[in-house]
């Protein structure tokens, strides 16, 4: 009897361990038994797979990208508000391809506007250069010695000079400047208007309205605010606030 009791003791202990360490899944009519081990992840070798894939230069450029991919936004959201107003403003229009009426002072416009001055582009090489102190020497004196009737170099040397008092944080410079130089603009267009009296009249205006100068101020600050930190933050508004002021001028 004992050894009865012994034999169906080990006979169960047998099929419970049979159950427990299979590695196939067996089912009954009520129950399924499931081993665990088949659910378990293999080992992750991501860290090997990347160290022995990615070299330490990958990683220099990644680092290299987090640190200018800012600045390329900055350049890019300082630049947006240079071509706005680019678009906005009116290029000088160009003669339609027939003769213009004759026009002495058109004729003289044209003679002086071929001219290469050398003085000029050492003023704009300067200026690339940054040396906006000597550059502002350069076209001050120059637009002394300039024709009167000199229209398109006056139009560059007061466009030069307004930039140079930007970069100094000149706003009255900037503004009388940038005022001359839509004044001369419209000289020009009016001469050109006389000399092609037959050309359909643009509607194009030279700067943009009070109004919207102010609302372009308003989205300049909200998107400066957002993207943009430090001297870009500042400089992107400062144009955006003087060019209001250049929209007042001319409007008074």
């Amino acid at each position: 009897m004992l050894i009865g009791v012994i034999v169906l003791i080990l006979l169960i202990f047998n099929f419970l361990s049979t159950i427990f360490k299979s590695d196939v899944k067996r089912f009954s009519q009520d129950r399924i038994y499931v081993d665990f081990n088949a659910y378990k992840k293999p080992p992750s070798t991501s860290t090997t797979q990347n160290t022995t894939y990615f070299s330490p230069v990958f990683y220099q450029q990644i680092e290299l990208r987090k640190k200018t991919i800012n600045a390329g936004r900055m350049e890019f959201a300082a630049n947006m508000y240079s071509d706005y107003m680019s678009s906005a403003l009116a290029s000088i229009t160009q003669p339609p391809p027939e003769t213009p009426t004759h026009n002495d002072l058109f004729d003289k416009y044209i003679q002086l506007a071929n001219k290469n001055i050398e003085q000029l582009a050492y003023a704009k090489a300067l200026f690339a250069q940054k040396n906006f102190p000597m550059a502002l020497e350069e076209l001050n004196t120059l637009i002394s010695t300039l024709d009167r009737n000199d229209f398109q170099h006056r139009l560059q040397v007061y466009d030069c000079i307004a930039e140079c008092h930007f970069q100094q944080k000149n706003k009255d410079g900037y503004v009388e400047n940038k005022v001359n130089y839509v004044r001369t603009m419209r000289q020009i267009k009016d001469l050109v208007r006389r000399a092609y009296s037959n050309a359909p009249e643009e509607k194009s205006q030279e700067w943009v309205s009070s109004e919207e100068a102010t609302q372009m101020l308003l989205r300049v600050r909200i998107m400066a605010n957002e993207k943009l930190q430090g001297p870009e933050r500042d400089m992107v508004i400062r144009r955006a606030e003087y060019d209001l002021e250049v929209a007042r001028r001319l409007s008074s």
